[in-house]
């Protein structure tokens, strides 16, 4: 008699939790999950400030009052004043974002909010640098 297809599954599970269990195997894992989630995090952060670093393309040379080189709205007379509300705006929505969501996080399960969260900032990265 051939075994279900459950029943397969249930093995290959139960065989993948007796392989975790030595110790090799398993600190290969934690090292790989470290790793990752490291790297992870640091894309978070550089994704976080991709506003900054394009502070000086928009205006090149910030600390005057009118340049000629630059961007439409940017590099008129008011450029640092919108630069000024442009970057405010971006962190005051970080800001509530993030305690939104938190609130989210503790309250479902966190393996499914991260996995969601990073692929959400991915495509809102991806999504903010093919805006123009």
């Amino acid at each position: 008699m051939k075994p279900s297809a459950n029943y397969q599954s249930n093995f290959a599970f139960h065989g993948l939790r007796r392989q975790m269990q030595t110790g090799i195997f398993s600190e290969r894992i934690r090292i790989l999950i470290w790793i990752l989630m490291f790297f992870a995090n640091m894309c978070f952060h550089l994704a976080r400030r991709s506003f900054s670093a394009v502070k000086g393309v928009l205006k090149p040379n910030c600390s005057s009052n009118y340049s000629s080189s630059g961007w439409e709205p940017f590099n008129g007379p008011y450029g640092n004043t919108y630069l000024g509300v442009t970057d405010s705006s971006f962190l005051f929505t970080y800001a509530v974002f993030m305690y939104l969501s938190g609130y989210i996080a503790d309250r479902v399960n966190t393996r499914y909010f991260l996995v969601i969260g990073m692929v959400g900032s991915g495509l809102g990265s991806i999504l903010l640098g093919v805006a123009y």
